[in-house]
Parts: structure tokens; C-alpha cells; sequence
């Protein structure tokens, strides 16, 4: 009988269904599509990305683009789609005009490759346009009536957008729009636009797989956080809570600065991961002494042979992770700072972006280029078992905090035992990178200890920054568990 209850227990937890996102009301829809039309995971991320786009148009929304990591366990497939903003033909580096740093937006192709998507034989339960029904209302009640009227007429076309259609309806629209700021982005950018699928990165960390996302997306940089923290583990435990801290925060640094070189054809990224056991056996014999602060270019055996590119920051994104049962989907939309352009359409009512300001310097891998997509931080991943079921789902908002905020969170969850929400909440630390200098940033809340030991090495930043809006979910323990970030506020559904 005790094992029959185990067992059903277990599959209570692997099999429930979680959605969290930035905004309440958009995990109160996703409650209702699940209830009541028993919706796929794909199109749970179709409605909420939506709703997120109609309440929190600076950090998502139809005017710019999003990554997603995808995984079902019910036929063990994983799937990265990069739906992300591209530079057009004519894009022009020395145009600083906020409007010259649009890039082409892509949310509806995403869209309609999720809607499309056959995965493990998992087709759509509603039709297209059911699945607008409650974000018009919402944009109505928000008094957004031209929004409102674009999410019609996008709901009523069917997943084949007119805005990617020569002479169609929203294409004319968004035309119209750009030629009226004299923005880079023609029609035929529009027109040329597609999605581009691939196999994400996967690796084993700690007694799990990792999905996660590939240029442009910084996946790899978890995965490397992810993996000195699998080899160090035995040693973690045995450490002062303060050394522990350290050892993220140092863990961090090596993430931080491979990221630069993540597109550069010079550097073996698998050769990096395997030198991670004596990154881990370097951090814990200098833990608790003074370093350089500038960028890593040793990765233990391995020697960066190419000048280390310079950091840059941005910021504006919204994560939401969302699954149901084995099925899950980690998601990150982006606009960038400031709304974007803060250019907001007046025929169709979104904003659009300035993902174009997330290139960096013309002689880096991530130069600017037309036909090309920015680099960015985001790293929406998907942690999943043996047994194919998805146990940790995370990602962030907070362009350059990204990568810190999901590992702060992470490392508090599986290395502290902290809870979700309290891995989540716990204050942050990491560092940032101004050029090739490292600098601090920390919250207000981490422990005096911690504020004590940073001052001693040298780091006389003010503690009092956020870092990153991290969304997550869990079913790695007895029961489900979800968080949002209450550094922004969200939502949260829970369903065993």
C-alpha cells in the first residue's frame, strides 16, 4: 500500500499542470483555458505571452519577438525556437535614432509555429480564434481599443498573419507606420521573415538533462554555471553559508564572461564544459581570496585565444514558464527598455522594440549585421529526469541580469534547499561588466555577512539594485512549486 501511494504521488507531482507568469490576471486566463477547454501547452503560451503583451507592453508584446526552450516528455523531444527580432537588410550601426534600432518584429511567427507544431502528436484544442477571446476583452477593459482591434483581426485571419503578406491588412499598417519615422525596416524585411527551429543545447547537470537556448539566446552559460556546480557539490555542503555565496557568486563570473564569446567560431564551448571540474576544484581554492576583477579568459586548461569582446547592457524582457503534465515550455518575449523604440503604433496599438541596441562593437562575434539576430541573455530552460518528466523550469527578465538572476535562484534551490519562493525572493548578488571591469551589483536584502566580505575585497558599491524578474516552476520535490518574481509582481496556477 506505501508504495502504491508513492507512486501515486509521484505521478500527481510530474503530471500537474503550472503556469507562472509576470501578470496575475494573465495566470487567471490560463486557469480558465485549462478548465475549461483543457488548451496544449503551446497554446497556453500563445495566450499568455498575449496577455502579457496587453498588460506589460514595455517587456513583451507584438511588436517584438521572443525565445522559447520546448520539451514533451511524452516522446522525449526537445525543440529551441528562435522567434527573435532580426536586423534589416539596410540596418544602419550608425544610426543612433531610437526608431533605428527596430528590429523586424517576430512574435506572430512564433505564434503561428506553436500554434502549427506538432510535437509528439499534440495538435490544437481550440480553434485559432478562441484563443484571442479573452485578450481582447482584456485590452477593452484597459481601454487599449486599437490593440484591441489588432488582436481581432489577428484572431479572425487565423495563424497566417497578414502582417507578414504582401498587401495584407497589418501589413500595410506596420509599413506605414515605419516609413512615417524612417526606420531601416522595409516591407520585403517584413515579407523575408521566418522562424528558425533547432535542438537546443542539452547537457547533463547535476542528475538531470538540460534544455536550454542557443545563439542568440546565452543557454550555455547556465549550462556551465550548472555543471562546476555538479562537480563542487559533495564539497558545497561542508561550506559556511558566506563561502557557499561566494562560490555562486565566483561560479558567476566564469558564466558572465564566456557569454561575449559565445558567437565566435575560435572557441570550443564543449572544450569549456569539460574543463568545468577544475573550474569548480580553482573556485573553492581561492574562495576566499582577492582576484582580479576583470573578465576570465582561463577556463581551466582552456585559454581564450582571442581578445575578450567587450559587455554591454541591456535590459527589457518578460519570462513565463508554463506546463501540463509532461509538456512544458519556458518562454521569454522581448521589447527591451524604455518600451522599446517608445515608438507605440498608432494604427495597432503595441510598441515596437529596440533589440537592435543588443549588438555590440563591429569587430566582436555579436557585430552588427543586417539579416542577423542580436545576441541576447536570455536562457529559458527546461530541466528534465531519466523518466522524461520536466522537474525545473526557469528564466528571467533583466537583459544583463539575466544570467544572474536565474542562477541566484537556481544555486538557492538545489544547493541552499531553499524553497521556490524563498530561492526566488533571497537577495541577489552578481557581477556586471563595464567594457572588461567587473563591478558589483547587489541587493539591499543579502545578509550583512555577505555586504561585509564584498566590502573587504574591495567592492564599494551601494547594495540597493534589483536584479532580474525570474519566473520558475518545480516539480523536482514532494509537491508542485511555482514562482514569480516579487521584484515585479505575477501570477501563479497550480493544478495536481
Amino acid at each position: 500500500m506505501k508504495i502504491l501511494i508513492l507512486f501515486l504521488s509521484i505521478r500527481l507531482v510530474f503530471g500537474s499542470d503550472i503556469v507562472v507568469s509576470n501578470i496575475e490576471k494573465c495566470a487567471e486566463m490560463a486557469k480558465y483555458y485549462i478548465e475549461t477547454h483543457n488548451v496544449t501547452t503551446a497554446e497556453l503560451a500563445i495566450i499568455v505571452s498575449t496577455c502579457e503583451g496587453v498588460k506589460g507592453p514595455c517587456g513583451s508584446g507584438l511588436g517584438g519577438g521572443f525565445q522559447a526552450t520546448i520539451y514533451n516528455g511524452n516522446c522525449n523531444k526537445t525543440l529551441y525556437l528562435n522567434a527573435r527580432e532580426r536586423a534589416p537588410t539596410q540596418y544602419d550601426p550608425n544610426d543612433t535614432r531610437a526608431v533605428a534600432y527596430i528590429g523586424v518584429p517576430s512574435t506572430l511567427k512564433g505564434y503561428e509555429y506553436l500554434y502549427k507544431m506538432n510535437m509528439c502528436g499534440t495538435h490544437p484544442v481550440l480553434p485559432w480564434k478562441d484563443l484571442f477571446t479573452k485578450n481582447i476583452k482584456f485590452a477593452e477593459e484597459l481601454s487599449e481599443a486599437t490593440l484591441a482591434q489588432t488582436l481581432r483581426r489577428i484572431a479572425d485571419e487565423g495563424p497566417v498573419s497578414s502582417l507578414y503578406k504582401k498587401d495584407g491588412y497589418l501589413h500595410k499598417k506596420m509599413v506605414a507606420d515605419l516609413t512615417e519615422v524612417n526606420s531601416h525596416v522595409k516591407s520585403s524585411d517584413i515579407l523575408g521573415y521566418t522562424v528558425k527551429t533547432l535542438k537546443p543545447f542539452r547537457h547533463t547537470c547535476l542528475s538531470y538533462k538540460v534544455a536550454t537556448t542557443r545563439i542568440p539566446g546565452s543557454g550555455s552559460t547556465f549550462i556551465l554555471g550548472c555543471k562546476i556546480v555538479t562537480a563542487a557539490l559533495p564539497k558545497l555542503y561542508n561550506l559556511s553559508p558566506e563561502k557557499r555565496f561566494l562560490f555562486m557568486y565566483h561560479t558567476l563570473r566564469y558564466m558572465y564572461s564566456l557569454k561575449p564569446y559565445l558567437r565566435s567560431k575560435h572557441v570550443d564551448i564543449g572544450e569549456i564544459f569539460d574543463n568545468s571540474e577544475l573550474i569548480a576544484k580553482s573556485i573553492l581554492r581561492k574562495i576566499d581570496k582577492p582576484w582580479t576583477k576583470k573578465t576570465i579568459t582561463q577556463f581551466g586548461n582552456y585559454t581564450m585565444r582571442i581578445n575578450p569582446p567587450r559587455h554591454r547592457r541591456k535590459v527589457g524582457t518578460a519570462n513565463m514558464v508554463m506546463k501540463r503534465g509532461k509538456y512544458a515550455i519556458s518562454l521569454t518575449a522581448t521589447i527591451n527598455y524604455g518600451c522599446g523604440s517608445g515608438l507605440k503604433s498608432p494604427r495597432l496599438g503595441f510598441y515596437y522594440n529596440n533589440q537592435l541596441r543588443d549588438f555590440d562593437d563591429s569587430e566582436t562575434p555579436n557585430r552588427p549585421a543586417g539579416q542577423k539576430n542580436p545576441q541576447s541573455a536570455i536562457s529559458a530552460t527546461v530541466l528534465y529526469s531519466k523518466r522524461n518528466n520536466p522537474v525545473f523550469q526557469i528564466g528571467s527578465a533583466g537583459g544583463s541580469y539575466i544570467i544572474g538572476s536565474i542562477f541566484n535562484t537556481f544555486y538557492n534551490y538545489f544547493v541552499n534547499n531553499m524553497t521556490l519562493v524563498n530561492a526566488n525572493k533571497a537577495g541577489r548578488c552578481l557581477p556586471l561588466y563595464n567594457g572588461h571591469d567587473e563591478t558589483l551589483r547587489c541587493e539591499s536584502t543579502v545578509s550583512e555577512n555577505i555586504k561585509s566580505i564584498f566590502k573587504g575585497f574591495g567592492f564599494s558599491e551601494s547594495f540597493n539594485s534589483k536584479s532580474g524578474q525570474v519566473t520558475a516552476c518545480s516539480t523536482a520535490r514532494k509537491k508542485p512549486e511555482a514562482a514569480f518574481d516579487h521584484r515585479r509582481g505575477g501570477g501563479i496556477y497550480i493544478k495536481n
